[in-house]
């Protein structure tokens, strides 16, 4: 990336990375969605665009289970996300990834986020910040 910027290239004058880069031998692939950035690391030679897919289709299924993809959301549903995430991946391999076949193995519910609930404090359900679930059944 520093090369990149030194030679007047990538990002268009924004100091970003490229979506995909190397350093050191490990191999960062990234993108953004609503200011959060999803990232796989892999120290493999795996094509780019597998890696972007990647990412794509799992900020699909986030959103599919969230409804709305945000900090909050994410914050408020960790044990949700954790979980499908465990059953997403298979020894670090990518498995299913449709929204309807994940349904069948995955047991916990969605902490809806509403706008009233994003204050300050982040919490103003008085609850555990949504962490409360079903963990390994």
């Amino acid at each position: 990336h520093q090369k990149k910027k030194e030679q007047g290239g990538g990002g268009g004058g924004r100091n970003q990375p490229p979506p995909v880069f190397q350093i050191d031998g490990l191999t960062f692939c990234y993108m953004q969605t609503n200011s959060m950035y999803f990232v796989v690391t892999t120290l493999t030679n795996c094509q780019a665009a597998v890696l972007i897919e990647l990412l794509q289709r799992l900020s699909r299924v986030f959103k599919d289970y969230l409804g709305v993809l945000t900090e909050e959301s994410v914050r408020r549903n960790f044990l949700l996300l954790y979980e499908l995430l465990d059953e997403v991946f298979d020894s670090g391999v990518p498995q299913g990834m449709s929204t309807e076949l994940l349904k069948a193995y995955v047991y916990n519910d969605p902490v809806a986020v509403t706008s009233s609930s994003t204050g300050l404090l982040g919490n103003s359900s008085g609850g555990g910040g949504g962490m409360t679930g079903k963990l390994d059944q």
